[in-house]
């Protein structure tokens, strides 16, 4: 495994797909169709799963719930 790879696999488990992909076109001259095919190679052949939308969605959801009870526990204080 070189240097280059597992900086890859830093930046893929931290979360930052796009600049794993970003590293790879950039070092390796690939073009970006080429890069995302590696870094998703990579992140199979190690196991790693790219966080999912419906996780994104609800941490949005969950942050907005929190707001409404906020506001709703100050308009209860007035």
């Amino acid at each position: 495994m070189s240097n280059l790879d597992s900086l890859a696999i830093h930046l893929i488990r931290a979360g930052q797909w796009s600049e794993a992909v970003c590293l790879y076109r950039d070092e390796l001259g690939l073009s970006l169709p080429q890069a995302e095919q590696l870094v998703l190679r990579i992140a199979e052949e190690y196991d790693l799963k790219h966080p999912g939308r419906l996780l994104s969605w609800l941490w949005i959801a969950l942050g907005g719930f929190s707001i409404l009870c906020m506001v709703a526990f100050i308009d209860w204080l007035n």
